[in-house]
């Protein structure tokens, strides 16, 4: 399978990638044997550098970055990724598009996704939709409500609370 992520840093308008999402969640990709193409407008250099070398590819736009993925992983704050051209996205989804994942709100701005807008793109290609939802929880958001069909908690940080663990939950 191949992955469209769209942003590497840790927060916008950086190249800082410590503790950044998009780490753990590429690395993960490869390791079950996917390839990856991502876009960030500033940390794609560091994350040459310092972190995947040649083992993804990088795109020059957003969508160039789609193009032949079976899904895209939006792990980003940048404000051109706050409503994205989501036309252009739905064009972008194929055949083999099987998940859309998106972490809302995202985490450090608390910037939304329009979650019932994003998931009616991905049913509408057959593809799954999971949502990231540590921040608000079930009790402030209910993403499952809203037309996600997996929604990830982190358990480091809500269930264990002193990050002497490192869990997660799917729901």
């Amino acid at each position: 399978k191949h992955f469209a992520v769209w942003g590497l840093s840790f927060k916008p308008n950086t190249d800082d990638m410590r503790e950044a999402p998009a780490l753990v969640i590429i690395e993960g990709l490869l390791a079950a044997g996917a390839t990856v193409r991502a876009y960030d407008p500033v940390a794609m250099h560091e994350a040459k550098a310092r972190h995947f070398g040649d083992r993804i590819t990088y795109a020059d736009v957003p969508m160039a970055a789609l193009e032949g993925a079976d899904g895209l992983v939006l792990v980003t704050e940048w404000n051109e990724f706050r409503r994205p051209d989501f036309d252009a996205v739905k064009a972008a989804i194929t055949p083999h598009t099987r998940l859309v994942f998106v972490e809302s709100p995202a985490n450090p701005t608390l910037k939304l996704t329009d979650v019932r807008a994003v998931a009616a793109i991905a049913h509408e290609a057959g593809a799954l939709f999971a949502v990231d939802n540590t921040v608000l929880t079930a009790a402030l958001q209910r993403p499952l409500d809203l037309g996600a069909d997996i929604v990830v908690y982190s358990t480091t940080k809500f269930v264990e609370g002193h990050n002497a663990t490192v869990g997660g939950a799917l729901v």
